[in-house]
């Protein structure tokens, strides 16, 4: 789980001769996946367009092309979020089947004091796929930033949507809350765990630039320990 936006208190960069606001280094991203080589990977806050302007320079095109050479799958996996180009994305790799791939969607019912964000979307992509004979759904989610009830919302709807589901579960993304609010204990009490906790290991500390944790994999309480080989989690490359 990883999340592909570089964020920078600079507030101009210098590309192709052009100022902008926001950059986003598709060298960098590509290679720290390479290094971890995830055999899954859920993306938040992902523009799947190429941008050239003075908001910000994002070569997608050219950051997609080095992912399938590095041997990821990227096909159907993208759910819109702010707008239709703007949101989660599951990414695996191309050795794995993926399959039924759907999203949730979420619209932010309050209004945010000092900040309209009411009818704000966010969205979770999921897909199904088959380990050790077993068959998972797995699913990237991405919770808002600003609001409390919608954060809590959207994960009652994900909730539900995981009690009708009879596969296991893995659950990936930004909670943009902590393990002790209500995102994660209510994952717990349908018996989901962190994978860190899962497989006995120490969780990071901070997953944020603001040392801060709001970034989680969870899985299925009674997940053989040793499906999994490891677990990362992080808001930048």
């Amino acid at each position: 789980q990883a999340a592909t936006k570089k964020k920078t208190e600079n507030p101009e960069y210098n590309v192709k001769g052009k100022k902008r606001k926001h950059l986003y280094n598709g060298d960098e991203i590509v290679n720290v996946i390479h290094a971890l080589d995830p055999d899954i990977l859920g993306l938040q806050e992902v523009m799947n367009i190429d941008v050239d302007n003075d908001w910000g320079y994002i070569n997608w095109t050219e950051i997609s092309d080095k992912l399938k050479l590095i041997g990821y799958e990227l096909n159907n996996s993208f759910c819109g979020a702010d707008n239709d180009y703007f949101g989660n994305m599951l990414i695996h790799k191309n050795t794995i089947k993926m399959s039924n791939y759907r999203s949730l969607t979420y619209n932010n019912s309050a209004v945010v004091s000092g900040n309209n964000e009411k009818g704000k979307r966010r969205c979770a992509i999921i897909c199904e796929t088959e380990i050790n004979n077993t068959n998972y759904s797995i699913y990237c989610i991405h919770l808002d930033d600003t609001s409390r009830l919608g954060r809590n919302e959207f994960t009652d709807l994900i909730v539900e949507d995981m009690k009708k589901n009879i596969n296991k579960k893995i659950l990936m993304g930004d909670f943009n809350s902590y393990r002790s609010d209500y995102p994660y204990q209510k994952l717990k009490s349908i018996n989901m765990n962190d994978c860190y906790s899962h497989k006995n290991l120490i969780p990071p500390s901070y997953t944020t630039w603001t040392g801060t944790e709001i970034d989680y994999i969870m899985v299925d309480n009674d997940l053989d320990k040793d499906t999994i080989m490891g677990c990362f989690t992080g808001h930048t490359p």
